[in-house]
């Protein structure tokens, strides 16, 4: 019950919090937050050891949000994200949702930024001892590749996952 409060609690005060950007700027350069609208849609990722899941991605509260859910191949869904762009901050945010061992829910919340000269949007978050760092590099609109990384308290690499994801629209 504690652990479907805090979810409840995490959930409204992201509702809350004060996000949305759009247009260009003066140089025509994207703009901060516009990033996050490219997740937008119904992709197919495949991890490099060919694993396969399901994203269906759609813009959530007037835009401020991106709500991501990810399936299986069997339609079970496995976990969901939430994505937004803190401009006060002036950095991205991503709230992860799933339903961990013996349904004991997980909930992380990552911080990131946008690389316009490579077309990169990078979170990181802290677990305990482990850092979490993940990259989306978008290759054209109908692809991004992902990687994924897991260090330990000393920065070595412990777990990689590395993928792509294909606009199935």
């Amino acid at each position: 019950m504690e652990s479907l409060l805090r979810t409840t609690a995490l959930l409204v005060a992201t509702a809350l919090l004060p996000i949305a950007v759009r247009g260009q700027n003066a140089a025509g350069q994207e703009p901060a937050g516009k990033a996050i609208e490219k997740l937008v849609g119904t992709w197919r990722f495949t991890t490099a050891d060919g694993n396969v899941r399901i994203l269906k991605r759609q813009s959530v509260l007037g835009g401020a949000f991106v709500e991501s859910k990810v399936f299986d191949e069997q339609g079970k869904l496995q976990n969901i994200k939430m994505y937004a762009y803190d401009p006060k901050q002036g950095v991205y945010r991503n709230w992860w949702f799933l339903s961990g061992r013996n349904r004991t829910a997980v909930t992380m919340e990552y911080t990131g930024t946008y690389d316009e000269a490579t077309h990169t949007l990078s979170f990181t978050a802290k677990r305990g001892a482990f850092e979490i760092v993940s990259s989306t590099r978008f290759v054209d609109g109908k692809s991004h590749t992902v990687s994924v990384f897991v260090k330990d308290a000393q920065g070595k690499i412990v777990k990689q996952t590395d993928g792509k994801s294909v606009r199935q629209e």
